[in-house]
Formats: C-alpha cells, structure tokens, sequence
C-alpha cells in the first residue's frame, strides 16, 4: 500500500520523486552457508581489502572532480551574487557536485549488491567514521569513499533476501592477530607496519588481507553462536 510520495528537489535543477509503500514482511526462506562468507577491511587507499577477493578500488568520484570543481567555485566566487551569470554559475557547480555523488552512489550499489549476492555472512569492521576523519585528517577521503553508506547498504540488502552483515566490534584485533596460529602481536599496533612476520609461527602477513581474514572468521564465529 502506497504510503507517501516525496518530492525532492536538488540544487542541479533536478527533480526526484520517493515513494513510501507499505507491506508485509516475509521472512525469506534461505538457509545460510558459513563456508560462504567474507570478511571485508576498509583500506584508505582503496576502498576494501577482502579476504576472498582481495583489493577492491573506489571510482574516488569527488578526487577525480575536485581541480574542475575548485576552478568553478573560483568563478563564481568572483560573480556579483544574484546575478544571471552568478546563478548560471552556481547551477553548474551544483550539477557537478550532483555528479560525484551520483557516481559515488553507483559503485556503492553495485559492490554492496555482488557482495549480497555472492556470499551469505559479511564481516565488516565497525568504525566510527567520524572520530577517523578527525583525527587522522582522512575527512575529505572518508567521504569520497561513503563507507557509512556503504555498509548500511551491505545490511539492508543481506537482511532482505535473509543473508547476514555483521559488524565485527571495533575493539576486536583484526590487524594485529595473526590468522594462522592466533598470535597477537604488539608491534603491529603502530599504523606504518603494513606486513611482518608472525613471531610465533613465522607466517609473513599482510596488514590488510590478515585483518580481512580475521573479520571473516570472527563474522562466521559470531554467527554461528547466536
């Protein structure tokens, strides 16, 4: 049953309608695999490390715009405000800012559902985004990435056709346990060591894929004892 229809208009000029419908939950009939699962590092260079797949990159939408955008603000930064040419100006800036996260939006649908589709447990670490934006000076990379969205999107659409995305606490080592033999190592704690040796059983890890291994075993782990 239709609810409610919203309309929304952008600062580009474009229209969007948004339809609110009412029904019945149905529990879906799926019974999940454990052997089927991943586990997922979020990686500032990329976008995520998997622990089946390996690195996965982000399109980077607003990097790849930022020059154009900059030169375009400066413009209309230099306008008489409220001129025709000054809401020429502001109408493209807008438009370009409507395309980077048009873009954005994009990846994050498709990766979010090949994910859902291809696997019945997803670990993913739970970050607070915001507390990494600042005190790292990651803001403007945190948010060409979307990872917030990202995982609402990961949750959503496991619950709907009854899969699981687990958020692995954030206090849980990923990076510093050695998947191999258990082994937690201090050392790892200092962000600059991307590989090393395990000092216990000698396995030589890499930061990211151990972390996204680690997310996958205590995904499946959380899973299987609830």
């Amino acid at each position: 049953m239709l609810k409610s229809v919203t309309v929304s208009r952008e600062p580009s000029g474009k229209y969007y309608v948004s339809l609110l419908y009412e029904y019945q939950t149905i529990k879906p009939d799926y019974e999940i695999d454990p052997s089927k699962a991943v586990g997922l590092d979020m990686s500032m260079p990329n976008f995520y490390v998997s622990s089946r797949e390996g690195r996965v990159d982000t399109p980077h939408a607003y990097r790849k715009m930022e020059d154009r955008l900059a030169k375009e603000q400066r413009k209309l930064s230099h306008m008489v405000k409220g001129s025709s040419n000054y809401k020429k100006q502001r109408l493209k800036v807008a438009k370009l800012h409507a395309k980077t996260t048009h873009q954005r939006n994009d990846f994050l649908h498709k990766a979010s559902r090949k994910l859902v589709n291809n696997y019945d447990i997803i670990g993913i670490e739970d970050l607070d985004m915001q507390a990494m934006s600042r005190s790292l000076n990651y803001g403007k990379s945190v948010a060409d990435k979307g990872w917030g969205k990202f995982v609402s999107m990961l949750m959503y659409k496991a619950k709907a056709i009854g899969k699981v995305a687990i958020k692995v606490d954030k206090l849980f080592p990923s990076s510093q346990t050695c998947h191999e033999c258990g082994c937690v190592s201090k050392l790892t704690k200092d962000l600059s060591v991307r590989e090393w040796d395990c000092p216990q059983c000698g396995a030589h890890l890499y930061r990211d894929n151990n972390a996204a291994i680690n997310l996958e075993a205590e995904a499946v782990r959380i899973y299987c004892t609830r």
